[in-house]
């Protein structure tokens, strides 16, 4: 294992020792329209859509941790954009509560 998995798994760790979750965006762009499956248009560049996708879920992936991904509203283009809801280890049935919390008071329920 590289030295780079144990830092971003202290850094985590650190983020998370005061408070429950973490809250991040899930993709750094609303969804793409399908005939941009391959690549995409991000901040006036070309850049590849897979790679573009991964960027904020891939280090929490790394990381061993839990997360969980939840509707959060649309972009100025209409499609719909995703906020992600990260724990510490072994805390997914609160990671999913809070996903359900966030999504009533979104939908206003």
């Amino acid at each position: 294992m590289s030295r780079t998995v144990p830092a971003i798994r202290r850094g985590f760790a650190d983020a998370l020792a005061s408070v429950d979750v973490l809250m991040t965006a899930t993709t750094p762009a609303t969804a793409v329209p399908i005939v941009e499956d391959v690549e995409m248009q991000h901040n006036g560049r070309t850049v590849d859509t897979f790679e573009t996708f991964i960027r904020y879920t891939f280090c929490i992936s790394v990381a061993g941790l839990p997360a969980i991904s939840v509707p959060g509203g649309v972009g100025d283009s209409g499609l719909p954009v995703g906020l992600q809801f990260v724990g510490a280890p072994w805390s997914e049935a609160r990671l999913v509560e809070i996903a359900l919390a966030f999504e009533r008071l979104a939908s206003g329920a």
